[in-house]
């Protein structure tokens, strides 16, 4: 069943450094070992297993040792040590303190994982990134200096240091992750500030705000899952200031109404309005050029959605599980449409594909599955509308789906009214070739001619449809 398997798939995102989606204060820890650990390339220097880069550096791999104060080394046989790697230090219950060289770059994936006798550590000035997990549930740390390069801060980074109160952040940074700093005494003490954690002019938080909320126009940041599980919002404004919507910003604001898409924004990324379950229409402007996927997945409530044609995909489970979705466009500009795309959507009945899709995903509309038998099964009475010898024709003989030419639709905008009419006549009266022919032969006669016209005609004043 799909939803089972979405479930598994996004538990796996979470162990790796993605969303969250189990309850506050649990996490999913990566066990494994990381990849480098296992690479033919690593070596022991003293207390620690290394693995040698491609651009011959040195990943400190694994500490092996069982001095409570550690200092990394600066170099091995004369090679810089650039990295800490996934896992390094994590559960090491027993270490104090560690010093971290200069050289350092990233910090990997829970590289300090559960050290939560860990009260003194140095991030160097040269870190650009932070990754998931790296500091989770260091208990100890009192605080924090994130240096002024450091951009990219992972999921739960700092979540669960629950002593944790003074946090440094730069002045400006691409990603920060969901719950980075949950858990935090500095968290909290922000919270009792202001519901709306504004940090640098970053939208750091906003899980604790109730009802209508208006983001200031000096925010120009969101980090990720900034207003996620917040089930007392009922309306936001954002400025205009924002350009993207980041990941599972709004994730499970079950009682979300409202919220107008800036223009200025440009991006959305990955279930940023899922499972908003109030959420009734949505309309993403024109600025738009990327939207990920689940971006509205679970959206319940959700009757009509308008897509802009400056995107150039829809992605996979974009409105998956929108049970309640009747209207939905696409546009030209898309070439794909993702698996799952319009999944489950039982009160979409039709659905126009533009001929400029060349492909379509497993199960991308018009399929369900039954609650009672886990079949999966064609919506009842849905139809797909699109072009001959198309991938929608395609798409809907290989699911046993409905499938309607769209014939009288000279200019292919995905409707029939006056603008094909006008095409159409005055091709007839040979004053303008039509761009597409395949769609102006109404009677299908293999010619394009006055009778044609005359159909189209009394089909666009209603005074008899298109056989």
């Amino acid at each position: 069943m799909k939803s089972k398997t979405t479930a598994a798939l996004l538990a796996l995102t979470l162990v790796f450094g993605g969303l969250s989606t189990v309850p506050a204060g649990k996490h999913i820890l990566p066990q494994t070992i990381s990849a480098s650990a296992e690479s033919s390339d690593t070596f022991e220097h003293g207390d620690f297993t290394c693995q040698l880069t491609s651009d011959d550096t040195v990943v400190i791999c694994k500490y092996n040792g069982t001095t409570a104060e550690v200092t990394v080394p600066a170099a091995i046989d004369g090679r810089l040590v650039t990295e800490i790697g996934r896992n390094a230090f994590m559960n090491r219950s027993d270490i104090v303190s560690v010093t971290i060289p200069e050289g350092v770059k990233k910090i990997s994936a829970s590289a300090f994982n559960c050290c939560t006798s860990l009260a003194d550590i140095n991030i160097p000035a040269a870190v650009t990134s932070i990754s998931a997990h790296a500091f989770c549930l260091c208990e100890s740390l009192t605080e924090i200096t994130v240096p002024a390069d450091c951009k990219y801060l992972g999921a739960h980074a700092f979540s669960d240091c629950s002593s944790l109160a003074d946090i440094t952040l730069p002045e400006e940074m691409l990603s920060i992750g969901t719950n980075a700093f949950e858990g935090t005494k500095w968290l909290e003490n922000k919270r009792a500030e202001a519901p709306l954690v504004i940090v640098n002019d970053m939208l750091i938080d906003g899980s604790s705000c109730k009802g209508k909320v208006t983001v200031p126009p000096n925010v120009t940041f969101m980090a990720d899952g900034a207003f996620i599980y917040n089930e007392e919002l009922t309306e936001v404004t954002l400025p205009d200031t924002i350009s993207d919507i980041s990941c599972a910003a709004f994730l499970g604001c079950t009682n979300l109404k409202e919220i107008p898409v800036p223009e200025s924004v440009t991006d959305i990324h990955l279930q940023a309005f899922a499972y908003c379950k109030s959420l009734e229409s949505v309309a993403v402007p024109d600025n738009v050029r990327y939207i990920d996927s689940s971006a509205f997945e679970g959206c319940t409530a959700l009757k009509s959605a308008v897509l802009p044609d400056s995107i150039s995909s829809i992605p996979s489970e974009l409105f998956s599980d929108c049970t309640s979705l009747e209207k939905v466009n696409i546009p030209r500009s898309v070439t794909s449409v993702g698996e799952f795309a319009f999944f489950n959507c039982p009160a979409l009945k039709s659905l126009t594909v533009p001929e400029t899709v060349t492909s379509l995903g497993r199960n991308a509309a018009g399929m369900y599955v039954d609650e009672d038998t886990e079949d999966l099964l064609p919506v009842p009475d849905f139809t797909l509308l699109g072009y001959k010898g198309s991938a929608a024709e395609l798409y809907a003989k290989e699911n046993s789906l409905a499938f309607y030419h769209l014939k009288g639709d000279v200019n292919h905008d995905g409707e029939i009214d006056i603008t094909d009419l006008t095409a159409l006549a005055a091709h007839v009266k040979s004053i303008r070739s039509l761009t597409y022919t395949d769609t102006a032969d109404i009677n299908e006669d293999s010619d394009i001619n006055i009778t044609d016209l005359i159909s189209l005609v009394a089909h666009v004043k209603g005074v008899r449809p298109l056989s």
